[in-house]
């Protein structure tokens, strides 16, 4: 249960999808909209230290997200996005954690909001820890930044 708490904090990362509407949430007079679509790299900050993630914002709302270097394990995930304000958003998404071999050990329900500024993104929010059986585990907040590499999301 360790281990798996210790790869969930360490792979814990954001994503998300956008509305109906294309992503664009209502944006009021004097606030300039900017679009999170594309390719992001960071990282994501929880009490076991800082892991690295990508996270691939697409047009239609749809968030992927890769965290660890795959060889000793780490996750991968898809859910949602929404713009909450001009440069503000939100993004959930499930992630599931594997280990070396690419056996499913857990899973993180990540839960974010952010800021972008230009081609950085920086958000907090909390994430729920679960072992592969679905029991809950922990609750842990997490500090995500990233900066843009590409205006082209990655296929989830």
């Amino acid at each position: 249960m360790t281990t798996i708490l210790a790869v969930g904090l360490a792979t814990t990362a954001a994503l998300a999808a956008p509305n109906a509407a294309g992503a664009v949430g209502a944006v009021s007079a004097g606030e300039r909209s900017v679009s999170p679509v594309g390719t992001w790299e960071g990282t994501v900050q929880h009490a076991e230290g800082l892991g690295d993630v990508t996270l691939s914002f697409h047009r239609n709302g749809v968030l992927c997200l890769r965290s660890g270097d795959g060889g000793e394990g780490g996750g991968e995930g898809r859910g949602r996005w929404h713009a909450t304000g001009g440069n503000t958003l939100s993004y959930q998404v499930t992630e599931r954690l594997y280990d070396g071999t690419g056996a499913t050990v857990g899973f993180v329900r990540v839960d974010q909001r952010g800021v972008q500024h230009a081609q950085r993104i920086k958000s907090d929010g909390l994430s729920k820890i679960y072992d592969a059986t679905g029991t809950h585990l922990a609750t842990a907040p997490a500090h995500v930044e990233v900066r843009r590499i590409s205006t082209a999301p990655e296929p989830c």
